[in-house]
C-alpha cells in the first residue's frame, strides 16, 4: 500500500488532482492520499444536494446516502476501462438517453414505481 500511494501521489500531483480513497484500513496521509465516501457529503453539498451519511455499507465506509441513476450498456463513449459496459454497441444504440426524458433511457414500465424524491430541487444534471 505504502510503494502504491507514493507513486499514485506523485501522479496525480503532477496533474493538479487529489486522491481520495474509501473504506481502507491504513492511513495513507503521510502521501497527502484522504479517506472520503466514494460519493462525499462535501461534494453533495458543493453540486446543492443535500445528504447526510449513511448506514455504512462496509467497515469505514463513509458514503451519503444516493440514489444511483446508471444502468448498464447505456453509455457510447467505449472507453477502455470502463465496467458499466458488457454488450455490444448495437445493443446499445437501443437504449439511448432521452435529454427531454425523466429517465436514463426508456420509459416507466406498467409495473415500475415512481417515488419523488422530497428533497428533489433539480430536474436534470444539465441544471448545474
Amino acid at each position: 500500500m505504502d510503494e502504491i500511494g507514493e507513486m499514485m501521489s506523485d501522479s496525480v500531483k503532477e496533474r493538479g488532482m487529489q486522491l481520495n480513497y474509501c473504506c481502507a484500513d491504513v492511513d495513507l496521509s503521510r502521501y497527502g492520499i484522504t479517506s472520503k465516501g466514494c460519493v462525499d457529503k462535501d461534494y453533495m453539498a458543493r453540486l446543492g444536494v443535500p445528504s447526510e451519511i449513511s448506514p455504512p455499507l462496509r467497515d469505514r465506509c463513509k458514503c451519503v446516502k444516493m440514489v444511483d441513476i446508471g444502468h448498464y450498456d447505456t453509455c457510447h463513449h467505449d472507453c477502455v476501462y470502463c465496467y458499466a459496459n458488457m454488450a455490444n454497441n448495437e445493443i446499445r444504440k437501443k437504449r439511448s438517453y432521452d435529454p427531454n426524458g425523466e429517465m436514463l433511457y426508456g420509459k416507466p414500465g406498467k409495473d415500475d414505481k415512481i417515488t419523488e424524491l422530497s428533497y428533489r430541487q433539480i430536474s436534470r444534471i444539465t441544471d448545474f
